[in-house]
This record gives C-alpha cells, sequence and structure tokens, in this order.
C-alpha cells in the first residue's frame, strides 16, 4: 500500500523490555529526529524513541530503555 504523501497518525513500536507493541500519536511522529521519553503501555519501563524518516515514505522509530540516573524529565 502506498500513502505517499499521506501523513501518519499512529505508528507503532515495540518496548525492549517487555516486547509489547506501543503506539504513537501524530503529535510526536511529526517531530523527528528528537528524544522523547515515553513509559512503555504495558510494563510502565522508561523508554527513549526517536521517529526518524524510513525507505519508501515509511516511518522508523528507534526505541531504547532508559536507567533511572538518565532521566531528565
Amino acid at each position: 500500500m502506498d500513502d505517499s504523501g499521506n501523513k501518519r497518525e499512529v505508528a507503532e513500536f515495540l518496548c525492549p523490555d517487555c516486547g509489547f507493541v506501543n503506539k504513537v500519536g501524530a503529535p510526536m511522529l511529526n517531530e523527528k529526529y528528537r528524544e522523547h521519553q515515553v513509559k512503555c503501555q504495558q510494563c510502565s519501563h522508561l523508554l527513549e524513541i526517536v521517529v526518524a524518516d524510513g525507505m519508501h515514505n515509511n516511518i522508523n522509530i528507534v526505541a531504547s530503555s532508559l536507567d533511572q540516573e538518565s532521566v531528565f524529565l
């Protein structure tokens, strides 16, 4: 399915700790290449995600776990 030109409203990524499929909404998807701190919707572990452009008009989301010492809320 080619949705070139269409803005995405939701994208998904896996929690690196528990494997749960989390969703990210449009406001965060529009802020690409910035670090965002979110909690996993299943295990509540603090995660850092970065939204980036992917190939063929796809979106890539890089997710990593954060330790409590590295939190800068």
